[in-house]
């Protein structure tokens, strides 16, 4: 879905299955951009099932990038079954603020890797000196042994460095 190719609509899919289904970024739901005139369409997926889908890269069923998805996307009593992606095996989003509304999104959050956002912060990981602090001045070099990983707004811990 985006501001290019949707048309004003609602789109409503009850009671359905989504099972066994792959792509590159959101299996199901792929939002790269929506606008404020995008408004008119929406689109509510209740009371179904997401089973082993897959993605590539982000988002094994839901993949979002606007600002505008909680307004125009709306999940409500689904599963998320054994999906799988290189970052948020059921759903990655830029930020908490382009998630679709999702009924049941706390607990979906607890589950360790299956919501994801673009990363927002860095931890040095390794114990360096006794305050994890490093002070490097102007024309020193960065020192081998230092470590980091990549969070997101959900502490998922993304990539190591």
């Amino acid at each position: 879905m985006d501001d290019f190719n949707s048309k004003d609509g609602r789109f409503v899919i009850e009671n359905s299955k989504f099972s066994n289904i792959s792509s590159e970024n959101g299996s199901i739901l792929n939002i790269k951009s929506l606008n404020d005139y995008n408004l008119y369409n929406s689109v509510l997926i209740s009371n179904s099932t997401f089973e082993n889908t897959s993605a590539s890269k982000y988002g094994g069923v839901i993949y979002s990038l606007s600002e505008f998805t909680g307004k125009c996307i709306t999940i409500e009593n689904c599963e998320f079954k054994n999906n799988s992606a290189l970052l948020g095996n059921a759903i990655y989003s830029l930020n908490k603020n382009s998630e679709p509304k999702i009924s049941n999104i706390k607990e979906l959050r607890e589950i360790k890797g299956l919501v994801s956002t673009n990363p927002t912060k860095i931890s040095i990981i390794n114990d360096i000196n006794n305050d994890n602090i490093i002070s490097i001045y102007s024309g020193e070099k960065i020192p081998d042994n230092i470590k980091c990983k990549i969070f997101d707004d959900y502490d998922n811990g993304n990539i190591n460095y």
